[in-house]
């Protein structure tokens, strides 16, 4: 309309200042945007016309009109039918001037900038000028069509393209009166079915296909109609993470309301797919069951919630309620790493074991038990089939409870028992009452156990629970586990039983109770099938009797029939009996919100209305069911440490564990993890955590199946707010800034905090893309999906790696107030070659790169050679190559190679260790535009692969406990992950012993990713296996790693020496025989080195020399051995020592000696050489003090604390104290009193 008054305007001033009209027949050209399915109207002043369609090939895509009249002043555009879409998109296009000297010009509607041309573009898609229905179907059986003679029946194909669609072609509509019908084919077996959809709409097909469109979509909404499109239909997927936890939402899209699912590894979040054409698409959410909505205005009635922006940028849309579940909604892209409340829940419910004995032998047959057949007492009414129904009910048999729950929380066998339809009932008051069947040092054992029922939210917003027949364990057996009555499994459950059914063998015979509350919504339903008997009770009155011994049954019950109030809390009882062999089937389905009591639970204490208080306790009585809490009592329960973790803003989806004490400014965990503290407000004063809501998750230790949450929500408070800005830092808008203008050219982007003066507002923004051509960069040129911002500013670069047209970009963070999105960006491919790809190689496998090879798209000759090259990789120098050195680079007649011998980097570089690399290449070009002398200089850029190979950094060994020794491996850069997965094939070894190379047979048992670029080996001894030790070598077995940048270790990858704790042991004795009489030299050295054989044992020693001391078992000489094969020149004897230091104490601390030395390699002890005369060192105490008295009887302490050195580095370091003991005897050897 505003296009209209603004040619009337125009037309009315070309009248009033005479320009008069040609009556020259002009005709303009048109090339629609808009696919060869439509035909495009022209609109000049008042005047709307539909174009015509051209013959020709040559004219494909093209659509003309012709004007018998012109003017010197022709403002026209063009129309989409049915559609807003308009070219251009806002004002028009004059074409007078141009027709004061042509009779016929061209518009390329696919231009982004709208001119006219005396010369045709190139050809489009050639116009189809069949009628084509499309229809979506995603239920079984196949669609066809039918219009009276216009179309006969016809059935639909399905479209490759787009999944659940089908299509048919009509070559005519004929008068366009006969009406659409669709059917529905299926075919079961050799009988097929047809359905008619849309009996009761038809729609004629000149409605379905108006003046110029030959393609509808249809989509099905309800009640056998559809929706109706006249652009391709595509799917928009909607994602909330919902506002309510007692019911799933419902996604309402104009008149149509679509159930939403939950989304798989997303916790609270739900999606509904939209099938839509629209630009402009606005939603809101409502309760599947219940009243309440979700809107623009958060948890109120408000306008819809608008997309049309959001999906710009992603076909998949995210809305946070912030702060959550009552907030308005905050929109996103992408997944914003928050996760709510899994659509699963427990109900607590009590198994009773009754005894099946219809089995006669084997272990748990009543033969075998020593009781009747069918047990005796409650155990009479399990096994037996004598209740057999109600004639005509299909085996149900009513009326055996009484219509109120008996006043102990169970049925009630009923005073008019059917006693004609069931004669083994006899006990069923007792059925849900657990009775003790077993004694055990003093503990009573009773006949019942706790269990969970998980329930599910299914599609329609409906807590599910289904184990039967269908399921993988072939039906409802929760107590085949139940063989023992206590946890050490010694107590035997007498009513266990093990009878065959249901394709195995289950222990049979039972009963089960839930009891829960919820609070009564209008709407609210309950069904259930199953068998045998089930009793439900609702507000203590029965509402589902399906009691008896019978095959699956279904019974259902509508909760607004049963005059319960709105907004009040009732009671909810289930009790199930599985009494007969051979099935055992339970399903329940309702939109209750059940509420259940667990073993373990928290008790809010909070007194201040700000404060959220809370303390964990435990059930603790050895003898009670935490899921009957009949008889509770103070000294049952106790006080539970637990694990607590926050989930919720912009923590990590995995959430953060809490310490003791204070965390957040304003979160206290107790003491002893038993309790906690939230204190809101202290929490909004130190904006320590974003406004939104948070969930407190806490898990009992030892058992995280027991768990527990607790909701908070941190008020909104004034949060930064973030902006686009100029290289100044001044604030600009999207709206009027031009980003850019070509492809492969990197742009910078400016981000700053609007705030001027903001402490603590650096955070992390986010950023993504509408187009995967339209990448993210840093300085570098390296991709990257974040930036961070320091001082309040950022700055990352985007990069198209194609011409990209209508790309936005958004910028978000829940910190800040505010996200952004920068719209309508066009890079289009610059006139000049693009770098195809650049790639860095290593040729001699040392780590650092030498090899640059760039190719690009086309020939580089003449004025296509470039004026220069930029280049940077593994670190920050920019690397020029001018036009001269370019010249002789250049390999074949697009690509230049560049070689180093000894590489462009100073240090190793091979990538980084959590993401892939990617270095930079800018090319310059000067352009010279046809039949121009203007000169136009371009510079475009491309990224350089990291091709060059992984290589290790550091190797270190240690010993572990269980004779475990650890290998951990530091790479270059990170791996693939999967890769730790080939730990026994990644990495090859070399080592000698004995002065001997050995084969590498070094096998480790496990390896594990610490990092993806570093990794630990563990192995263990093994006979003809060797572990790996100090000096030891290990490399990259080459071609098997692959790193993120898909490049295999080199041929010739570095081998690096292990270093870190050596194979050093540390023996003692521990009792001596001391004889007064015997010669212990006075003046002797306080410790005396002694060389002894690698086999002798500690007892052979005291043999030997009768004294005590310390076992060093250390080879000294493979240690030298390996320095001196790694080339190592400066290893020698003299430079391998061991260094060690000993202190003798009486039992009460008293210093009695002490002594430290240093032993070489080369010194006497070795007989000069440790490698002709290896061995372990026997530290030999005198048995004197530092007084030189012989020590007395009793105990002493002896520390050792020993030290391997190469040169000055310490390869190994030991330190233990021993307790040694001295017995006085006589000549003889008759121990003194």
């Amino acid at each position: 309309m505003k296009k209209q008054i603004f040619s009337l305007i125009f037309l009315e001033i070309l009248m009033l200042t005479g320009l008069a009209w040609s009556q020259t027949a002009t005709t303009i050209w048109f090339k629609s945007p808009w696919g060869n399915k439509t035909i495009p109207n022209i609109v000049m002043g008042t005047e709307t016309a539909q174009m015509s369609i051209p013959e020709g090939p040559e004219n494909c895509g093209w659509f003309y009109y012709t004007y018998t009249e012109t003017s010197a002043f022709m403002p026209v555009h063009f129309t989409r039918p049915q559609s807003t879409n308009t070219y251009p998109a806002t004002g028009t296009i004059d074409v007078g001037v141009f027709y004061t000297t042509n009779t016929t010009g061209f518009i390329d509607g696919l231009n982004p900038t709208a001119n006219i041309s005396a010369t045709q573009g190139t050809a489009g898609e050639c116009f189809d000028k069949n009628y084509t229905i499309h229809f979506y179907w995603e239920q079984t059986g196949t669609p066809s069509v039918s219009a009276g003679t216009a179309i006969p029946s016809g059935t639909m194909k399905r479209d490759a393209r787009l999944p659940n669609w089908y299509f048919y072609d009509a070559r005519s509509i004929g008068t366009g009166l006969e009406t659409l019908l669709i059917s529905i084919s299926t075919r079961t077996g050799n009988r097929t079915t047809v359905t008619e959809y849309n009996e009761l709409f038809q729609p004629s097909l000149s409605s379905l296909f108006p003046e110029g469109i030959y393609d509808v979509w249809l989509v099905p909404t309800e009640n056998g109609r559809f929706s109706i499109s006249y652009s391709a239909v595509t799917n928009k997927v909607v994602r909330i993470m919902s506002p309510w936890s007692n019911t799933s939402p419902t996604l309402v899209h104009g008149t149509v309301s679509t159930p939403m699912t939950s989304v798989e590894n997303y916790c609270g979040w739900f999606q509904a797919v939209l099938k839509s054409s629209e630009t402009n698409i606005a939603v809101s959410f409502k309760q599947t069951i219940g009243t309440e909505v979700y809107t623009q205005s958060g948890l109120v009635d408000g306008f819809p919630i608008a997309l049309d922006s959001i999906f710009t940028l992603s076909d998949t849309v995210w809305v946070l309620p912030t702060p959550h579940p009552s907030g308005t909604p905050i929109l996103f892209s992408r997944y914003p790493n928050i996760l709510g409340v899994c659509p699963v829940k427990n109900l607590a419910v009590m198994m009773l074991d009754w005894y099946d004995g219809s089995t006669e032998r084997g272990r748990n047959g009543f033969e075998n038990r020593g009781v009747p057949r069918f047990g005796v007492g409650v155990n009479e009414d399990f096994g037996n089939g004598d209740c057999s129904g109600t004639p005509g009910d299909d085996g149900v048999t009513k009326g055996m409870v009484e219509r109120i729950l008996g006043p102990n929380g169970v049925p009630v066998r009923s005073a008019t028992f059917p006693e004609e339809s069931c004669t083994n009932a006899k006990y069923l008051d007792y059925w849900f009452i657990p009775t003790v069947i077993a004694q055990s040092n003093g503990v009573d054992y009773v006949n019942a156990v706790c269990k969970d029922l998980e329930l599910e939210l299914d599609a329609e917003g409906l807590w599910y629970a289904q184990i039967d027949d269908s399921s993988p364990g072939g039906g409802f057996f929760v107590l085949d586990d139940f063989r023992y009555l206590d946890a050490a499994g010694t107590v035997e459950n007498v009513h266990y039983d093990s009878a065959l059914g249901n394709g195995g063998y289950h222990n049979f015979g039972f009963t089960m109770k839930a009891v829960a509350e919820f609070e009564y919504v209008p709407g609210q339903y309950f069904e259930f099938n199953g068998d045998d008997d089930v009793w439900v009770f609702i507000n203590k009155q029965l509402v589902v009797d399906i009691g008896g011994q019978h095959t699956k049954k279904f019974s259902s019950v509508n909760l607004d029939t049963l005059g319960l109030i709105p907004g009040k809390t009732y009671p909810f009882h289930i009790f199930y009996a599985e009494r007969k062999v051979s099935q055992s089937n339970f399903m329940m389905r309702t939109s209750m919100n059940l509420r259940t009591e667990r073993s373990y639970y928290p008790i809010d204490i909070s007194t201040n209305p700000a404060v959220i208080q809370y303390q964990i306790w435990q059930i603790t009585r050895e003898q009670s069911l935490s899921c009957d809490f009949s008889g509770m009592t103070a000294k049952d329960t106790a006080l539970a440490p637990s694990n607590f973790t926050l989930y919720g803003g912009n923590l990590p989806p995995e959430g953060v564990a809490l310490q003791e004490g204070l965390n957040y400014g304003g979160i206290t965990i107790d003491q002893g993890f038993t309790g906690f503290t939230v204190d809101t407000n202290a929490i909004h004063s130190n904006r320590s955590l974003p406004p939104g809501s948070y969930r407190l998750v806490f898990s009992m230790r030892g058992d995280g199946s027991l768990s527990g949450e607790v909701w908070f929500t941190v008020s909104e408070y004034p949060r930064p707010s973030i902006a686009f800005a100029n290289d100044l830092w001044q604030v600009i808008s999207p709206d009027t800034s031009e980003i850019g203008e070509w492809a492969n050219k990197m742009y910078p982007v400016y981000v700053r905090v609007l705030e001027e003066s903001c402490d603590n507002c650096d955070n992390t923004l986010f950023l993504s893309s509408s187009n995967q051509n339209l990448i993210f960069m840093d300085a570098l040129g390296n991709t990257i999906s974040s930036v961070n911002l320091v001082g309040g500013h950022a700055v990352f670069y985007i990069f198209a790696t194609q011409a990209v047209e209508d790309a936005a970009i958004q910028v978000s963070n829940t910190v800040f107030a505010n996200s952004l999105v920068w719209l309508d960006i066009d890079l289009a491919l610059p006139p000049v070659p693009q770098l195809e790809f650049g790639e860095m190689h290593d040729r001699d496998g040392d780590g650092i790169a030498d090899s640059l090879f760039l190719t690009y798209t086309k020939s580089l000759s003449g004025i296509d050679f470039p004026d220069s090259v930029l280049w940077s990789f593994g670190d920050t120098t920019k690397n020029a190559l001018n036009k001269n050195q370019l010249q002789g680079l250049l390999t074949g007649d697009r690509s230049f190679v560049l070689t180093s011998n000894t590489g462009f980097t100073k240090n190793v570089f091979t990538g980084m260790p959590k993401e892939p690399y990617f270095g930079l290449a800018t090319t310059w070009f000067t352009f010279v535009p046809d039949n121009s002398l203007e000169k136009i200089l371009f510079d475009v850029s491309g990224q350089i692969a990291d091709k060059v190979g992984p290589i290790l950094l550091a190797a270190s060994v240690s010993e572990k406990t269980g004779g475990i020794t650890s290998l951990s491996l530091t790479f270059s850069e990170a791996l693939q992950d999967g890769d730790e997965k080939l730990f026994a094939t990644l990495f090859e070894y070399k080592y000698w012993r004995e002065g001997i190379l050995k084969p590498s047979i070094m096998a480790p048992v496990s390896g594990a990713a610490a990092e993806k670029y570093r990794y630990e080996m563990l192995f263990m001894p093994k006979e003809g296996e060797e572990l790996p030790a100090v000096g030891d070598s290990v490399r990259f077995t080459p071609g098997v790693a692959t790193d993120l940048g898909g490049a295999h270790p080199h041929l010739n990858n570095p081998w690096v020496r292990i270093v870190g704790d050596l194979s050093t042991k540390i023996q003692a004795t521990s009792l001596i025989a001391v004889d007064p009489g015997a010669t212990y030299p006075e003046g002797s050295p306080a410790v005396q080195p002694i060389l002894v054989d690698k086999e002798m044992s500690i007892d052979d020693i005291i043999e030997k020399y009768g004294v005590h001391g310390h076992v060093i078992d250390f080879d000294m000489s493979s240690l030298l051995q390996n320095l001196q094969a790694e080339g190592d020149s400066t290893a020698t004897p003299e430079s391998i020592r061991l260094e060690y230091e000993t202190h003798y104490f009486s039992s009460l601390g008293h210093f009695i000696n002490s002594k430290s030395g240093t032993i070489l390699c080369s010194d006497q002890v070795f007989e000069g050489n440790c490698l002709i005369n290896p061995g372990n060192i026997f530290l030999a105490w005198n048995m004197r003090s530092n007084e030189g008295r012989l020590v007395g009887a009793g105990v002493y302490i002896a520390r050792i604390e020993i030290k391997i050195k190469s040169k000055k580095r310490v390869v190994s370091r030991k330190a233990k104290d021993y307790m040694w003991g001295i017995q006085r005897v006589k000549n003889g050897g008759k121990l003194l009193e």
